[in-house]
């Protein structure tokens, strides 16, 4: 299971990329570990997103001694590497780092066995405490072009407004979540003896809003990203009664004048692992043409990886590639 201390943490504020990229302006983005290796994850070549730097390290994979020879089948067509980067480190310390020499020596390969190309950066090593970090601790990610920035802020004078939403959508959509199971354990409803099936007693319980972050586009449009949690102990005789039962749910939702509108919401009954449920972090949003495009950490019970999202009428998902690591 992933340990969520040695994810991004949530309650830094992330930045907010506030320009529009024109099809002249390509830039690429990467997550630097905390061994300073910067990992490139996706790259946005002025009509789409791609990410053609491989995944793993192959056997049959030419010499690579330096950053001349790095195989141009692994950088974006007619785009060559770049040796200065931006970075954006998670403490909210923004700094130039420069690429010195491609690598496959890295903490995720010491800690995790992850055989991966990586690329050494001039940046400082932080510490890491533990002797078997994974998923392996990350500094901040980069972009290889000065962008203009804004920082994400917690979502504040609107919060209320928002959570009273978010607590709506999460109600409307626990019930599906509760109707799929019971129609899958019909009639016996095994498993989950002594769990509330009735709406009311349901919602009786606290509601958590864990999450609720907020960046804006260049036009004012409100994007909150939200996660929260209702809990239901477990009768004392159960198995494992000190694992509570947890409906999760997560989701967008985007402000238009004031006006909200959830988008991409579900809610997962699990239960104090978490298991079978996703989370994401949200790291910067860009506007590309009339979408908003979103650049986020998605991690579940055995994945970590960095997707990136559009926004029209739904949220739909442009690119992932996997965060070595894990």
């Amino acid at each position: 299971m992933i340990s969520h201390a040695n994810l991004f943490p949530m309650a830094i504020s992330f930045a907010l990329l506030s320009c529009l990229p024109s099809k002249a302006e390509t830039f690429s983005i990467g997550i630097v570990y905390a061994d300073g290796i910067l990992l490139p994850v996706a790259s946005y070549d002025g009509r789409e997103w791609v990410n053609p730097w491989p995944s793993v390290v192959g056997e049959g994979d030419p010499p690579i001694q330096d950053l001349a020879s790095i195989p141009r089948s692994w950088l974006p067509a007619d785009r060559p590497l770049k040796r200065r980067w931006h970075l954006e480190s998670f403490d909210g310390r923004s700094q130039l780092l420069n690429i010195r020499a491609p690598t496959r020596t890295t903490g995720a390969l010491k800690q995790c066995g992850d055989r991966v190309w990586g690329l050494v950066t001039d940046t400082p090593a932080m510490r890491v405490e533990c002797s078997y970090c994974c998923p392996f601790p990350k500094i901040g990610y980069a972009i290889d072009r000065r962008l203009p920035i804004r920082r994400f802020s917690p979502a504040a004078q609107s919060a209320p407004a928002v959570a009273r939403l978010v607590e709506s959508e999460f109600n409307r959509l626990e019930v599906g979540e509760i109707h799929r199971i019971m129609s899958s354990l019909s009639p016996t409803w095994r498993g989950y003896e002594g769990f509330p099936l009735e709406r009311k007693a349901r919602e009786a319980r606290p509601l958590s809003v864990d999450v609720l972050t907020l960046a804006r586009s260049s036009s004012g449009d409100g994007f909150f990203y939200y996660e929260a949690t209702r809990k239901y102990p477990k009768p004392a005789s159960a198995p494992d009664a000190a694992c509570e039962w947890v409906s999760f749910g997560r989701g967008w939702i985007k402000s238009i004048d004031g006006r909200g509108r959830p988008l991409a919401s579900s809610v997962t009954l699990t239960d104090c692992d978490r298991k079978g449920t996703e989370s994401l972090n949200p790291f910067a949003t860009i506007d590309v043409g009339d979408a908003t495009h979103v650049v986020a950490q998605r991690f579940g019970w055995e994945s970590e990886e960095v997707v990136v999202l559009r926004f029209g009428s739904s949220v739909e998902v442009l690119i992932s590639s996997p965060v070595h690591g894990m």
